[in-house]
């Protein structure tokens, strides 16, 4: 486990009234809708209210209504960071943040909380540590599956499955590889859930995100599924590969390195 250095800790609305005392308006709107159904505008306003006090009790603002000028220097780098990788692992999500240099800020969301650590990308493994730290990979040991394909209606099916039931009625049409039953039921066990990491590119004045490359992949007991549907239009298939965390690994920071210019 590698030690992070939080610089902050913070909820959805205390991060997205610090977003709009710094003046990211539409930004901190659109995080504060996205937490939950707002029955009403006054209600949304009694919650900023709210959150704005607890920055001023934790120290995070003045009774003049400045912000901390490290939470102020957090948020602009937030903001401002043109590229970045979004890394989502069951309800948990975890977002890098290229500064311009090999460091890298760390913002991880779970259960309402960010918390904001710096790492070096390039330095001690740090970065592969941070991956096998989020994603929790599981051990390596010798894979004994194979591939196998399906068709792309089938994963068109199976890609909005949310229930054990639905994959069973899946499975139920026609014969499958053991190894995509294997497969189905690692998926049933992961919550119908797939794990996945993207590249993003931001445009904080247009408040628009470009997303040229999302990677799907399902850790099982012995592997982890990786999950090719690059070819799905042309040839109507997609690949399931079976692969060691290791390589996925190796795989995820040369992604990074390369969309980050290290």
């Amino acid at each position: 486990m590698i030690q992070e250095k939080k610089a902050f800790s913070l909820s959805t609305e205390e991060l997205s009234v610090a977003m709009l005392l710094c003046g990211y308006e539409q930004a901190a709107a659109d995080a504060l809708k996205n937490t939950r159904d707002w029955k009403s505008d006054e209600q949304l306003q009694e919650v900023v209210g709210e959150a704005e006090l607890l920055l001023w009790r934790r120290g995070y603002q003045n009774e003049k209504g400045e912000i901390d000028h490290g939470l102020e220097s957090l948020i602009h780098l937030l903001m401002r960071a043109e590229k970045k990788v979004r890394c989502v692992h069951d309800k948990t999500v975890m977002l890098l943040h290229n500064m311009g240099s090999r460091k890298v800020l760390v913002q991880k969301c779970e259960d309402g909380m960010h918390s904001f650590y710096y790492i070096d990308m390039t330095k001690n493994k740090q970065g592969e540590d941070t991956i096998q730290d989020f994603y929790q990979f599981p051990s390596e040991e010798p894979i004994d599956m194979e591939p196998f394909i399906m068709s792309s209606e089938m994963f068109q099916s199976f890609s909005v499955a949310k229930t054990a039931k639905q994959i069973n009625e899946l499975l139920s049409e026609g014969e499958h590889p053991p190894a995509m039953q294997a497969f189905m039921e690692s998926f049933v066990k992961s919550g119908c859930f797939l794990n996945n990491f993207s590249l993003i590119k931001s445009d904080y004045i247009t408040d628009e995100n470009e997303i040229p490359e999302i990677h799907l992949f399902l850790p099982s007991k012995s592997c982890i599924w990786y999950i090719d549907y690059t070819e799905v239009d042309t040839q109507g298939q997609v690949y399931f590969y079976p692969i060691e965390a290791s390589s996925l690994i190796q795989m995820i920071m040369t992604r990074i390195k390369m969309w980050f210019g290290f």
